[in-house]
């Protein structure tokens, strides 16, 4: 029987669990305790899968035994069980981390190669944006909610070519950067859901399960904290989507595919009203 929505299944795979494993941990929230049979009822999955997946999320700690015979399981209230999964998420990313910085030390033997991006800590951002547009010769381009505008605008007077992206339904923000631009800038106001819709449309292609399931997520992230700096298609600052419990750290790269990818983006999205 197959009362679970894809999407809760694709999302719960997104933390980390296998299909299996996403599908019992329901289940079993559903039903509030379940055994092996209720379980092969319910979902229609084998005995040896039942068993694997169960061994597995109690592992995990997202689910428990309370009874042995026969054995049937409870699991964590949702809101706790996901806490569970994104804090192992972090662990690993931050033990990963640690290792790879460990393992470049030793294989580069203290002459590492060009990096393709470096990472900078949120308090150094607008630091990083005033030296960037300092050292822009030619052309910027600029995707944002409004963060950081100041800094752009105090640049308007320089002969440089601006690509402005605002993600708003307020239109006054695009008018008085008109204003202070009067007509040098190429200035773009999207809604924010045209934006979830598109990075969504990006993401998932032609699959619309799959579209449904990242707008899903797209909702949840702070959309107001995205914002894209590039200049003279040689350098880009990107602040990427996150959780609002969870910013990320802000990326700067110089890789011409990273850079080439952007600005196909940006012209998308501006060809795209």
């Amino acid at each position: 029987m197959e009362q679970i929505p894809q999407p809760l299944i694709d999302s719960l795979m997104g933390l980390g669990l296998l299909e299996s494993e996403a599908k019992i941990y329901t289940a079993i929230v559903l039903l509030r305790r379940a055994g092996v049979k209720d379980l092969i009822k319910f979902l229609s999955l084998s005995k040896p899968s039942i068993y694997a997946g169960m061994r597995s999320l109690e592992d995990r700690g997202i689910i428990m035994l309370i009874d042995q015979k026969p054995a049937t399981y409870q699991a964590l209230p949702p809101d706790v069980a996901l806490d569970v999964l994104m804090r192992t998420h972090q662990y690993h990313k931050e033990k990963s981390l640690h290792l790879f910085e460990s393992l470049e030390n030793e294989f580069y033997q203290g002459n590492p190669s060009a990096s393709l991006w470096y990472t900078l800590d949120s308090n150094n951002i607008e630091a990083k944006i005033s030296d960037m547009l300092r050292d822009a010769k030619e052309r910027v381009i600029c995707c944002t909610s409004g963060k950081y505008l100041d800094l752009i605008e105090s640049n308007a007077r320089r002969t440089l070519s601006f690509n402005i992206v605002i993600m708003s339904s307020d239109k006054t923000i695009q008018q008085r950067l008109e204003l202070v631009f009067k007509n040098k800038a190429s200035i773009h106001t999207v809604r924010k859901s045209q934006m979830i819709n598109f990075f969504a449309a990006i993401g998932a292609g032609d699959q619309e399960d799959k579209k449904e399931s990242m707008l899903d997520e797209l909702n949840m992230m702070d959309i107001d904290n995205l914002f894209v700096l590039m200049i003279d298609d040689s350098e880009c600052l990107a602040v990427p989507l996150s959780l609002p419990s969870n910013p990320r750290k802000v990326i700067v790269t110089k890789n011409k595919a990273m850079i080439l990818n952007i600005k196909l983006i940006e012209r998308m999205l501006t060809t795209s009203e």
